[in-house]
């Protein structure tokens, strides 16, 4: 049990401030006078000790103003409440306990969930909830001083909930304190459009929620004016750099979905170039959905290593100094690994994250145990009109083999 503290105030902002100083100090390597007469004052201070000198009187006098002052009052981080565990690694959350604060984003992504149509399911929701922190484990800490990107790839079964995947890992970030979101969806509008649908579905709440959606189903981004203006980040705090907890938590994140096209991918670097310095200190997301992966083989040009499209994400990724590329695929022959030296800008060099088979899944083995009935139903011209046996015959095996996916679906627990 912790025994109650009978310092004096002196004492108490001693201690932090000497800590603060510390770490500054060896963040710039500062060996000059006026830092070592402070080292020593606070160091004094924080032992109890009283002021001797006029200049520790002038320090202590200072550190009194500031006790009284609000510049020392607890913030509260919206998007830190778990453990951080600094010893296992500086660059990681803790996997067993996400960043999740009640009412948000995540939350609103666990209602929306139950919301949807279809019975409720525990176990895939709570295979969402694994998995998506899984891969937040291998995030960056949006607060942390130094910018670091980070490269991985995430492999998934075909038809398994991909979407719903890293929406789940969308809300999470930005409960984390990430405040730029892009989603580079497939080559077709269909499925860019699906993809902003089930983003705003299940992260933003209405019309008046605080998210800055820079496209909507109807409208892919253009670069227009309103949309330029939606990558000035303002800070709450002027004194402090945009990624410190205090005005992440005054910040409203930007979500958008784009299509992989080279028209729509270029005019969001050009915009994001004329914004560079403002975007040094914006913690970023970029998933990158890869929905046909042959694709980035049949669209490479001559004398060219990857598919332009790709060339202007890794574009992408280089002005957005503190991105998290998260390349989600359904075959390890994904368009991030097809740098063979491993050089790539999108290289997952970080790490791979291998998603395990949901309880739900049915792909070929859970429908049909690996193998499946054909039966063909025809008619020609000698046949007579009424000569229905064929169908008939399919028919039949139709509910047969559906009786038989029932029965195994009630006596056996693996099914």
């Amino acid at each position: 049990m912790k025994t109650p503290d009978t310092a004096s105030a002196l004492q108490q902002i001693a201690r932090p401030a000497r800590d603060i100083l510390v770490r500054s100090a060896a963040d710039d390597t500062r060996t000059d006078e006026r830092y070592a007469a402070w080292g020593e004052a606070l160091e004094h201070f924080s032992q109890g000790g009283e002021p001797v000198t006029a200049e520790q009187a002038e320090i202590a006098e200072f550190l009194e103003l500031l006790a009284g002052s609000s510049v020392t009052d607890p913030v509260e981080d919206d998007g830190c409440q778990d453990t951080y565990d600094s010893a296992e690694s500086d660059l990681e959350y803790e996997v067993e306990n996400p960043v999740s604060p009640p009412g948000g984003y995540w939350s609103r992504y666990q209602a929306a969930a139950v919301a949807s149509p279809g019975p409720p399911a525990d176990h895939a929701a709570a295979y969402i909830d694994h998995s998506s922190s899984e891969v937040l484990s291998h995030l960056a800490e949006p607060t942390r001083p130094d910018a670091w990107r980070s490269r991985g790839l995430v492999v998934g079964y075909a038809g398994s909930g991909k979407t719903h995947a890293f929406t789940a890992l969308a809300a999470k970030a930005m409960d984390a304190g990430y405040r730029l979101v892009i989603v580079v969806g497939g080559p077709q509008n269909i499925q860019r459009i699906q993809i902003q649908q089930t983003l705003d579905a299940h992260l933003v709440d209405g019309e008046e929620d605080p998210i800055l959606r820079i496209t909507t189903a109807k409208h892919d981004y253009q670069g227009t004016e309103d949309d330029r203006q939606l990558w000035k980040f303002g800070r709450r705090d002027p004194a402090l750099p945009l990624n410190a907890a205090y005005n992440l938590q005054h910040t409203a994140p930007r979500l958008l979905a784009v299509k992989r096209n080279a028209s729509v991918l270029g005019r969001l670097v050009r915009d994001l170039t004329v914004h560079g310095a403002g975007l040094s200190e914006v913690p970023a997301l970029v998933i990158d959905d890869e929905p046909d992966p042959w694709s980035a083989v049949n669209t490479l040009r001559p004398g060219r290593a990857r598919p332009v499209t790709s060339e202007l994400v890794a574009q992408l990724l280089e002005l957005l100094p503190r991105s998290q590329y998260v390349n989600y695929a359904w075959t390890p022959f994904a368009r991030s690994l097809l740098d063979p030296t491993g050089k790539g800008a999108l290289f997952p060099a970080d790490y791979i994250v291998r998603l395990p088979k949901p309880d739900s899944y049915l792909g070929a083995n859970e429908v049909s145990g690996g193998n499946a009935h054909v039966t063909r139903v025809w008619r020609d011209g000698s046949m007579s009109g009424d000569d229905d046996s064929s169908l008939r015959q399919a028919l039949d095996m139709f509910v047969l083999t559906g009786a038989v996916k029932l029965f195994r679906q009630a006596t056996s627990r693996d099914y």
